[in-house]
């Protein structure tokens, strides 16, 4: 009986055994099951001897265990991951700690991107490699860095990308005694294409600009947009000033035809400025100032040019940057003035009216002559306050001319002459400015004239 007693125990210490361990089993298979990775065994020298993975697994993944069991890891992989695979299971049995590396891989439904990471199991002399799907990861983080580090509308680097690949060429050129050249682009009264058409078209616009401009560079060269309707290329590995020239002559060519949207043709013309290092600047900030400084010499020369760089327009710059600093309150400071240019009858030899002369004498800078301050208060949008304040000005000296004619019983009808620039004639606002002017009972609107600047 005793004899019995003990093997009846040592069975239910088996059984139980057993049930542990299919209750492991099943515990691994749901966690197997549940987590969307694939879990291999494998000798150290690569072959398969275990093979788990959930049949939900993502990317279409999931294989028989008999598809992987018997085969070495290295013959199921291309070329190029079997030897990342080689190399980190060989640092993970060096290093006996967990080895983690990311791969890619071309599957049916397009390119999987995967994170592998390797355990050495010394005790049985085993590898164990868990691979996961990264590929939604990725594409997340593809984002982010696409948002931090590319433009939204056209794709192309944004500034900060940009002037990094800048500061990349120069430290390159700087090492191999090379060359960099700068362009800076900004396209000629875009501004229009937005008031007259709408942003929407003209974003399309851009989009248009920026892949026409991308046809020209060379691949080892960059393009970017820094904001607006202004673009950087960077030239790497140039020779001389000709290469530079060479490009940005294609650049200017490259918008003879006209670009066609909703059924619109749109003529469009850039100015480009050059700064070359290392002759004007060793920085990134100073080539691209100094690029910035050529532009506006080449739209100064009449737009659809290019104009490199010389320590001169620094001169220039220097002083339009004064001007558009004492410009902002010279209305309200009362430093504008309306000198008047009699218009004279020869044959009758009498006055016949005068012309407005706008004429600005600024406590700081002196006397600025007006082929100076207009352009730029075109450019920065003042040209429109200071319109309205010289035909307010020319219509009530012509008010009281008529009045003080009335009152001496004279029959002169005078005229006032005021020069407008073709951005005022643009403006709606200033236009209906003048009609209230002209409707006004005590001016004559037949007396006062306008008349488009060159």
């Amino acid at each position: 009986m005793a004899l019995n007693k003990c093997i009846d125990i040592d069975l239910t210490d088996v059984k139980q055994a057993q049930e542990q361990a299919m209750f492991r089993e099943k515990m691994l298979e749901t966690i197997f099951e549940a987590i969307p990775d694939l879990f291999f065994v494998m000798q150290e020298d690569g072959k398969i001897l275990d093979y788990q993975a959930s049949s939900s697994s993502s990317s279409n993944l999931y294989a028989l265990p008999q598809q992987f069991i018997g085969s070495s890891m290295f013959d199921l992989l291309p070329d190029d991951v079997s030897s990342k695979f080689r190399k980190n299971i060989s640092q993970a049995l060096s290093q006996k700690q967990m080895v983690s590396f990311q791969y890619e891989l071309t599957m049916p439904l397009g390119v999987v991107y995967f994170e592998a990471r390797i355990n050495h199991v010394s005790q049985y002399q085993q590898v164990m490699v868990i691979i996961r799907d990264i590929t939604e990861q990725h594409k997340a983080e593809e984002l982010i860095r696409k948002q931090a580090y590319y433009d939204n509308l056209t794709s192309l680097p944004n500034r900060f990308l940009a002037l990094d690949r800048l500061s990349h060429m120069l430290f390159e050129a700087q090492r191999n005694k090379g060359h960099v050249a700068v362009l800076f682009i900004d396209l000629d009264n875009f501004k229009k294409v937005n008031d007259s058409f709408g942003h929407e078209l003209g974003d399309k616009l851009l989009v248009k600009s920026a892949a026409r401009l991308q046809q020209v560079i060379r691949k080892e060269d960059t393009i970017g947009r820094l904001g607006g309707d202004e673009f950087i290329v960077l030239l790497r590995g140039i020779n001389s000033h000709y290469n530079a020239i060479c490009i940005a002559e294609k650049l200017l060519k490259s918008f003879t035809s006209p670009f066609k949207i909703e059924g619109r043709e749109l003529v469009l013309t850039m100015s480009i400025g050059v700064a070359m290092y290392p002759e004007n600047g060793d920085t990134a900030s100073d080539l691209l100032r100094n690029a910035d400084t050529a532009m506006y010499q080449a739209k100064a020369l009449g737009r659809n040019s290019y104009s490199f760089f010389t320590p001169q327009m620094n001169v220039v710059i220097q002083r339009r940057l004064a001007i558009e600093e004492q410009m902002q309150g010279a209305l309200q400071r009362n430093e504008f003035e309306l000198y008047y240019q009699p218009q004279l009858d020869v044959k009758n030899k009498h006055v016949t009216g005068a012309e407005a002369l706008l004429r600005w004498y600024n406590p700081v800078l002196g006397n600025i002559p007006p082929d100076e301050f207009i352009p730029i208060a075109e450019h920065n949008g003042l040209i429109i306050p200071i319109g309205k304040f010289v035909i307010k000005q020319a219509l009530q000296l012509l008010k009281k001319w008529q009045n003080q004619c009335l009152n001496k019983g004279q029959h002169h009808k005078y005229t006032m002459a005021v020069n407008l620039s073709p951005s005022q004639f643009r403006d709606t606002a200033l236009l209906s400015f003048i009609e209230i002017f002209r409707e006004n009972p005590l001016i004559d609107a037949k007396r006062f004239r306008w008349d488009e600047s060159e």
